[in-house]
């Protein structure tokens, strides 16, 4: 029993019904692209089996809930979730898909920043009060927040660093910087000066290197990437990247990612602001500025005159949970939902 593939468009003139189409033998062509022979043994070279009975446990249910009242259905989830063979094909695709998602959340930022700007003017915030717009602020970047920069060094006293072109991560000896490859900084709001409660995790954002392409592995922004910092009971860090927990580590070939399942543990080493970090911050400050509610980051958006996309999502990321998600839903498809969810 075998499935057959047709392109429509291409044998149209030899469909004799829905499901049959009159093919020469010289038409016909196995999964890895040879003739097909019916008289041959069959070969499954090239080919793929895919089953989708039980797609995942929510698909699942919902499946059987259609089922008509009384009927048993077989337990298809346990007989079918299971791989018999892994098949990581389909991660060939992830770095375009990835870089597709990131110019797709890019734009959504941009047209975000001028909605919301619009609305500023139009007095129709539609989660905050009229009345905090009847008097404009005074349009300057006035703030007592300080920013700490930090390189991120593991237990050998080596700096986290990436290749700008080709995005891959390393650790470099102290002192050794290279065009090839170029500290990666933390940003860190100064603790002191954060109205957090004590237990609240310090946050922050990364930003890397500067190069043609984008980071390979950066779903969302192009160079900066914001942070959750935890501290063992060693007084290291682990710097988590997503929301499900996944961070700065190894991966199974020894090689490092920014979304590791294994957070390694490093060190922060203060130092001075890089300038070339300085105007971009400009944009982060402003949004910072006028303190850490929703509101406030309104009052900053509006000191702004065009939108820096990585400062905007930097930001947002530092709002609490139910901020991100008022935002997310008065301007659905514009926050990434990664950053919106509560």
């Amino acid at each position: 029993m075998g499935k057959l593939f047709i392109r429509p468009g291409i044998v149209r003139d030899h469909k004799l019904d829905g499901s049959n189409f009159a093919l020469g033998e010289s038409r016909h062509v196995a999964a890895s692209g040879i003739s097909f022979d019916e008289t041959s043994a069959p070969s499954w070279e090239g080919a793929r089996i895919l089953h989708y009975v039980a797609r995942n446990r929510v698909h699942y249910t919902r499946r059987l809930a259609r089922l008509p009242s009384g009927v048993v259905a077989p337990d298809l989830w346990t007989h079918f979730n299971r791989n018999d063979e892994e098949d990581f094909s389909a991660l060939r695709f992830l770095p375009a898909t990835r870089h597709h998602a990131a110019r797709i959340a890019r734009a959504g930022f941009e047209r975000l920043f001028w909605r919301l700007r619009q609305d500023i003017d139009t007095l129709s915030v539609s989660f905050l009060p009229d009345s905090i717009f009847a008097i404009r602020e005074r349009r300057s970047i006035t703030t007592a927040l300080r920013l700490d920069h930090t390189l991120i060094e593991n237990a050998k006293g080596e700096i986290l660093s990436q290749n700008p072109q080709t995005g891959r991560l390393y650790f470099a000896p102290s002192g050794s910087m290279e065009p090839d490859h170029l500290p990666v900084f933390l940003v860190t709001e100064n603790a002191e000066l954060q109205d957090h409660a004590p237990d609240h995790p310090q946050t922050g954002f990364l930003i890397l290197p500067a190069g043609d392409n984008p980071p390979p592995e950066t779903m969302i922004l192009t160079r900066w990437l914001p942070v959750r910092i935890t501290t063992d009971s060693s007084a290291l860090c682990h710097l988590v990247t997503s929301e499900n927990g996944t961070g700065i580590g190894q991966q199974e070939d020894g090689t490092l990612s920014l979304h590791s399942g294994q957070t390694l543990p490093v060190k922060l080493k203060e130092i001075e602001p890089d300038h070339r970090n300085t105007e971009a911050l400009r944009s982060y400050l402003a949004l910072r500025s006028k303190g850490h509610s929703l509101r406030d980051f309104v009052l900053g958006l509006d000191l702004m005159h065009s939108p820096q996309v990585d400062a905007l999502a930097c930001a947002i990321a530092q709002l609490d949970p139910e901020a991100r998600s008022a935002l997310g839903t008065c301007y659905a498809g514009l926050v990434p939902l990664w950053l919106a969810a509560p």
